[in-house]
């Protein structure tokens, strides 16, 4: 690939003699006036002399400060009344300053440090996160690009009671407190973009590139009430960053790496702010290129050993734009094109090797397309979001195991036919799925706020498996193992949720989502290897069902203090059934599956926010479980619901900026129970779910130091524990063989910044872990698993213009 190869030359040579202007992530200089009236200015005068002037005609404002971690002239002036104090301003995070004009002479009363809190939407209204009764994890897309994150997926590893298995670029699954996709067509977590719903089913969701994000937010619990079906587990959102009117701006990130036992791995992110009309229209433009060598080698493939055969390719590009119609109407549209191309799979011993007989190679296709329209009544805001989500993927896997068992059912249904050489399976996922919500939220600060919606969704589900031989025998014989299935939803619901605020310290929540599901599901089955279990194909099998179910969520919050609060949930959540393409015809369709969550937690603040200390105790009651069983077809998968199980755990995050340069934090996830509460196919009551480590944990630091007036030294890292799980059912597999073990990855960025360029030096797996995401040796491949990228080692470059 010679476009490859002068890409990663021009980043590494970019990276070394290139200087332009990259921002620092903004700190917060939070004022607060106490008496006096009129204009309030402040000047907050840098360690370089310039002079930022900001004036406003309210008591309570926030000022952001861009600039080098060091100190600063603050000078607050109300009417006649001046004072003036230096303050030590992080490159990130809050100072507040408290500014008392009236009783007694003026003077500044306090300059405190502290955890900068994100304003989020989880409840589909704007509040701080702290003041959210929900177990809710938020993240910066400033904090994203300093610590290196530009996977959503990776932030998810960090927070607690979440696990992601990201298999490529293309095959990720995600969970959340237990409740593990190890069965139907769909995530227990469901993923959104700004307001569109995009959940794939387990182990193929797409990678959400975090390069020009707002913020990520994960909701832990069932979300069902705001974020309706599939949203089990939780629910996670995406919020991209959206065009400004004011302003021309752009970013470019480039970076390159060395891959241990592997090859080079490089990409460019770049963005593009372009008002058309000032401060009336404007569009942004979002480009993201990777690609990867990879580090896996094949020495048993049929056609010839391989090195580094799970190369990656991919190409992201988002066009969006916002129109200010009037001081009322907002109309957002977006569009985003995204192409994956894998050249083999991550699975791999300890030592780098995989003995598949196949690349299985895998691409992966999407558009996304959004209109919005936000209007402002005083009152309330009214939100129509339209979209449009199309995706394609055609998965090669591997059966070249099966060339003997191949050629010896061939010699059963025909006299002397030729001799297959190589197998392999055709598998060519689509999706494709409108969806309309209408959401009507209140605004103000009253004691009542509220949230109604109506949301309506027609998707279409495809997949199948076509077995292919080499040399082809299809002309000779017809289809050897084919298999077509397509499942149609149209789901139409009304959504609401009441805040109500009582008794000055207490607030009562409670919502509900009233929904109706009709689903078709039709199957084809063909090729001659079905008579072997008593299908005589050609046969189609056609099912319907609808469902009609009400997800309720209740809620009490009490505000222990100014800065901290308890509270108490239920919610229900609801996932829907589906159909099984490796099973025969009677056992095609499987129910939709329930949880009841209940939890406590609180939220609080220390030491002047200084540090932030929250937490969440809960216990899941999941029914009509949708379990993974082994299917009629060797190291195929299909779905039962295998009666009730249960989770339970305990989630705790800490955060704390103790000093101006410093701030550190973890976070941490036990399950203590996750296991069936039935006797099933699946196995006897009490055993565990697979796919369920004992714990998480992330432990980070990060240090911001000046080397001179104008340059930034600063210091990240990350560390990262994942307890062992099972891989398979212990009823179905050996003590010995189904266990994930427990890993750890250590991450580390180095660097310096100034106000025109950032320049990191970023190690990743800096142990060089090997790490079990999913073990197969229960699939006949003793020491394979899918893993993580080993060691990498590069360069990383940020400007913006």
């Amino acid at each position: 690939m010679l476009l490859s190869r002068s890409l990663r030359v021009l980043v590494v040579g970019l990276c070394v003699v290139l200087g332009a202007a990259t921002a620092f992530a903004a700190a917060t200089l939070e004022v607060t006036v106490i008496g006096g009236s009129g204009r309030v200015t402040v000047v907050v005068t840098g360690p370089d002399g310039v002079a930022q002037t900001t004036n406003y005609n309210q008591q309570e404002f926030k000022v952001p400060v861009a600039g080098p971690a060091a100190a600063y002239e603050v000078s607050i002036t109300v009417g006649d009344v001046t004072e003036t104090t230096e303050i030590p301003l992080p490159a990130k995070g809050k100072v507040n300053v408290v500014f008392i004009v009236e009783p007694g002479p003026p003077r500044i009363e306090a300059t405190t440090v502290a955890v900068e809190t994100l304003t989020v939407t989880a409840r589909r209204i704007e509040e701080s996160l702290q003041e959210v009764p929900l177990s809710v994890s938020a993240v910066s897309g400033e904090t994203l690009d300093e610590a290196g994150i530009d996977r959503m997926e990776e932030y998810l590893t960090r927070v607690p009671s979440t696990t992601v298995f990201q298999y490529s670029e293309a095959e990720t699954t995600i969970q959340m407190r237990g409740v593990s996709a190890v069965g139907g067509d769909s995530n227990t977590v469901s993923t959104y973009v700004d307001d569109t719903p995009i959940t794939s089913s387990p182990g193929t969701g797409t990678t959400l590139r975090s390069f020009d994000v707002e913020r990520i937010e994960v909701l832990r619990g069932p979300q069902g009430t705001l974020f309706g079906e599939g949203s089990m587990g939780g629910a996670v959102r995406l919020i991209q960053n959206k065009p400004t009117a004011h302003a021309f701006d752009g970013v470019v990130e480039l970076d390159a790496g060395s891959i241990d036992g592997g090859g080079i791995t490089a990409g460019v992110n770049l963005m593009l702010n372009m008002p058309v009309v000032r401060d009336k229209f404007a569009l942004r433009l979002v480009g993201i290129y990777r690609d990867s060598d990879g580090w896996v080698d094949m020495p048993n493939l049929i056609d010839g050993p391989e090195e580094d055969t799970n190369t990656a390719e991919v190409m992201n590009f988002r066009l969006s734009g916002r129109w200010f119609a009037s001081d009322r109407l907002i109309v957002d549209a977006s569009v985003t094109y995204n192409d994956t191309h894998l050249g083999g799979t991550q699975i791999s011993t300890k030592d780098g090797i995989s003995e598949r007989l196949n690349k299985e190679p895998y691409d992966d296709e999407y558009l996304l397309g959004n209109l919005t329209f936000t209007f402002d009544f005083d009152w309330a805001t009214l939100v129509s979001s339209t979209s449009y989500w199309d995706r394609e993927g055609l998965l090669i896997s591997d059966l070249g195991w099966l060339v003997d068992t191949t050629n010896y059912i061939n010699s059963l249904f025909f006299d002397d036919p030729p001799e297959i050489t190589n197998l392999w399976a055709s598998v060519p996922p689509t999706t494709e799925q409108f969806t309309q919500e209408f959401r009507l939220s209140s605004t103000g600060s009253g004691s009542l706020m509220w949230t109604a919606g109506l949301f309506y969704k027609d998707s279409k589900d495809t997949t199948g498996t076509r077995f292919i031989t080499e040399p082809d025998i299809t002309d000779l014989y017809g289809e050897y193992f084919l298999i077509e299935g397509s499942d149609s939803f149209e789901q139409l619901a009304v959504f609401g949720e009441v805040n109500y605020r009582f008794a000055d310290k207490f607030e009562a929540v409670a919502g509900a989502r009233l929904f109706r599901e009709d689903r078709t599901t039709h199957v084809f089955l063909d090729g001659y290897f079905w008579y072997i279990y008593g299908v005589e194909p050609p046969e189609e099998v056609e099912d319907s069902a609808t469902y009609d179910e009400v997800l309720p969520k209740f809620s009490l919050k009490w505000d222990v203090a100014s800065d901290s609060m308890v509270y108490v949930t239920a919610a229900k959540g609801f996932r829907s059934g589906g159909i099984n393409v490796f099973s025969p015809p009677d056992e095609i369709v499987f129910n939709p599956d329930f949880v009841w969550n209940y939890e406590i937690g609180a939220k609080t603040g220390w030491l002047e926010n200084r540090l932030v200390l929250n937490g969440a105790l809960f216990y899941m009651d999941w029914q009509d479980i949708q379990i993974g069983v082994p299917s009629l077809n060797p190291g195929m998968v299909s779905t039962i619901n295998a009666g009730s199980a249960h989770t339970s755990g305990l989630e705790l995050e800490l955060t704390a900026q103790p000093t101006a340069g410093l701030s550190f934090g973890a976070s941490a996830g036990w399950i203590f129970d996750a296991e069936t509460d039935d006797n099933s196919a699946y196995g006897p009551a009490g055993t565990e779910l697979t796919d369920v480590p004992e714990y998480n944990a992330n432990f980070f630091a990060g240090y911001r130091f000046p080397l001179s007036v104008k340059l930034n030294g600063v210091v990240n890292a990350n560390y990262n524990m994942v307890g062992e799980s099972r891989s398979l059912s212990e009823f179905e597999s050996s003590p010995d063989t189904f266990v994930n073990e427990a890993y750890q990855l250590l991450n580390l960025n180095l660097g310096v910044e100034t106000q025109s360029w950032r320049l990191t030096l970023f190690v990743d797996n800096a142990t060089d872990e090997f790490v079990q995401l999913l073990n197969l040796t229960d699939y006949g491949e003793p020491g394979h698993s899918y893993t993580v990228p080993p060691r990498t080692i590069g360069l990383r470059f940020r400007t913006n213009f």
